[in-house]
């Protein structure tokens, strides 16, 4: 995942309009720069862990933010995955389950949850040693299997006739950052889906156009202040922050990316936070922004996550995450 600043970036009506860019973009050195200047060092760097074991596909979201989303048939078993980055400071966060019908094959997925499924979560908490020595050892703070009971009706729940089931739940963290993320974001209004949609394709249009035309330093400007977010944090060393910048125009792979369709609108973050998230096969629930890569050592399928918003007073998306 590539990520960083949305300066000013103007989009106007519809994906196929032309767009200026009024935007300074940064070299990596002045990224870097100014990244090691922002990112902050404490004491204590508590690091927050999700892992699941499930047959179903399923999302969760922590802070209405999508940390993972599995449709993939051939992805069963068990996924670890780290939250920090939906963490915007200490207190209660709230962590949203939504779970699916398991995926016979490539396309095609059951149409019931079914007897048979089984969905576990743990969440623990962790932090890099001062001494090198790597993680301490997780304390397990929020352990999660599905209900045998509605929690509002006593009833016992049939599985074999829901066709999906969310639940809520809430735990604490303690971090020792302070992110405003996107709680100044502006809230968008179903009513605008329509053209929101076609704004946030048009953004997403042209972040494939400069991958092509390799433009890196224009990617990554763009996605600078995302990355400051991030970095924070996970904590990202110097050494790292340096690796990461540099990593995309270091890049040998050749990227040939999916045709922008088959997608809808996701909405997210309290109704702050806009993407576009394909809508059937394996990769439903990914983003848009996904292509076939080939290197010397393999060949595969990437997709980069991006999700906007817009700051209350401004007519201009921004990376968010």
């Amino acid at each position: 995942m590539y990520i960083a600043f949305g300066f000013v970036f103007f989009l106007h009506g519809c994906a196929q309009e032309k767009k200026e860019r009024t935007m300074n973009i940064l070299t990596a050195s002045q990224r870097i720069d100014y990244l090691k200047k922002n990112i902050k060092r404490y004491d204590y760097e508590p690091l927050y862990y999700i892992d699941v074991e499930t047959n179903y596909n399923y999302q969760v979201l922590v802070n209405d933010f999508p940390v993972y989303t599995n449709f993939d048939y051939e992805l069963k078993g068990g996924m670890t995955f780290n939250i920090n980055n939906s963490i915007l400071q200490s207190g209660t966060q709230k962590l949203e389950i939504r779970i699916y019908p398991e995926s016979i094959n490539e396309v095609t997925q059951k149409e019931f949850l079914g007897s048979k499924g089984y969905f576990k979560l743990q969440m623990t908490q962790t932090a890099w040693r001062k001494d090198g020595g790597g993680l301490e050892e997780p304390k397990t703070i929020l352990e999660y299997e599905l209900p045998k009971e509605d929690k509002q009706t006593g009833n016992t729940i049939d599985y074999a006739k829901l066709k999906s089931f969310t639940d809520s739940l809430s735990f604490e963290a303690k971090v020792p950052y302070v992110l405003q993320g996107w709680t100044n974001g502006e809230v968008f209004k179903e009513e605008d889906s329509l053209q929101l949609k076609a704004q946030v394709a048009a953004f997403y249009q042209d972040i494939i156009d400069a991958y092509q035309k390799k433009e890196w330093d224009y990617i990554n400007t763009l996605y600078l202040k995302s990355d400051n977010a991030k970095y924070q944090a996970e904590y990202i060393t110097n050494e790292n922050i340096e690796k990461f910048q540099k990593g995309l125009d270091n890049s040998k792979r050749e990227r040939k990316f999916f045709p922008l369709e088959n997608y809808k609108l996701g909405i997210y973050g309290n109704s702050r936070i806009l993407c576009l998230e394909t809508i059937s096969g394996q990769n439903k629930g990914y983003s848009a922004l996904g292509y076939r890569y080939e290197t010397k050592e393999k060949t595969g399928v990437s997709f980069i996550s991006l999700y906007l918003y817009r700051p209350k007073g401004s007519s201009q998306f921004q990376i968010i995450r």
